[in-house]
């Protein structure tokens, strides 16, 4: 309520409201004995969210103002990997679950954290002519390059090492 001297002519300023623009203020005249209702429209702060995947994709940037409703980051997929969490503006502790709550303001950044999955190849040993020596399965980090040494047979010539890409999340035969 804003009580003013009938004949004059005032600014009336509009207060500041957190997560809103404030509007311009207005010049009245207190020109009427009887009461007046003066409307200001506030306009809701657009924020953004920045995501950053590391690597992973399925969630995207986006944005969010006061009234929006409750909403929940999702979760980031990355071949070879485990999603261990978001940091960022909630922390450097990873979190699964990020919310961000009706009501909310500010700007916010977060980062998906990864874990590196391990993968099983199994390794055959044959012969030339075709007959099985053995078997051996070796698990070893997705995405790293690994030198498989064949163990000596007795009456068989040892092949050279071989350099293996582990870069595929299902088992392989090599």
């Amino acid at each position: 309520k804003v009580s003013k001297e009938y004949g004059t002519t005032n600014v009336i300023t509009a207060p500041e409201i957190a997560g809103y623009e404030t509007p311009a203020s207005q010049t009245i005249a207190w020109d009427s004995v009887t009461a007046k209702t003066i409307t200001f429209t506030y306009k809701p702060i657009s924020y953004s969210v920045t995501i950053v995947c590391n690597g992973g994709s399925g969630v995207a940037s986006t944005s969010y103002t006061i009234e929006t409703e409750t909403f929940t980051l999702g979760t980031p997929v990355r071949e070879g990997y485990t999603f261990t969490g978001w940091t960022g503006d909630n922390g450097s502790v990873p979190q699964t679950t990020v919310t961000i709550e009706k009501g909310s303001t500010g700007a916010r950044n977060y980062f998906a954290n990864w874990e590196t999955n391990n993968v099983t190849y199994n390794i055959e040993y044959k012969s030339t002519s075709g007959v099985e020596l053995g078997t051996e399965t070796v698990e070893k980090e997705f995405g790293t390059t690994n030198t498989i040494v064949a163990p000596e047979k007795a009456g068989y010539e040892t092949p050279a090492s071989q350099t293996i890409a582990w870069d595929s999340v299902t088992a392989k035969t090599i």
